[in-house]
């Protein structure tokens, strides 16, 4: 990540302006690197420059929040995005439901898939496929037909 870090910052220094992209590539490296810390205050940095984030930015956020075990905030960052004007899409609900999902908040999860239907966006074969596997690595006969139905 320190390569990474220099490599970005000597960028700025000659004149290149990060884009989107650049932005989303550090940010998920602090995340896949375990350093949630420096990847949180980066994403303040880039809302205190003005940076206009897009969804991407929010969904890489909400994933590595989620593998982090702070469920509590992606849910507070859904409701923050809606509050910006930055509509979730199908990706960004799959990752928060995968998250949920994974800190057993199936009921949360389930939750988050209604509210997505009730938003306009319709979940995908791996948002179906996360609340099957969940209900099956659960044995709860229950889940997985309500999951199964849920994909119908």
């Amino acid at each position: 990540m320190q390569s990474a870090e220099q490599l970005f910052r000597k960028m700025q220094t000659v004149g290149h302006s990060p884009n989107l992209q650049g932005y989303a590539i550090l940010l998920d490296g602090y995340y896949k690197y375990g350093h949630l810390e420096r990847a949180m205050a980066f994403f303040q940095q880039l809302e205190e420059q003005g940076v206009n984030l897009d969804i991407v930015i929010y969904t890489i956020l909400i994933n590595g929040m989620c593998n982090a075990g702070k469920i509590e905030d992606p849910n507070r960052l859904c409701k923050t995005l809606l509050q910006n004007w930055c509509q979730p899409n199908v990706a960004t609900h799959t990752t928060l439901i995968n998250g949920l999902c994974k800190e057993g908040h199936v009921n949360e999860a389930h939750r988050s898939l209604k509210e997505m239907g009730q938003k306009g966006c319709s979940p995908n074969a791996a948002t179906h496929n996360i609340l099957i596997s969940t209900a099956l690595e659960s044995k709860d006969e229950l889940a997985v037909s309500r999951a199964s139905s849920q994909n119908s």
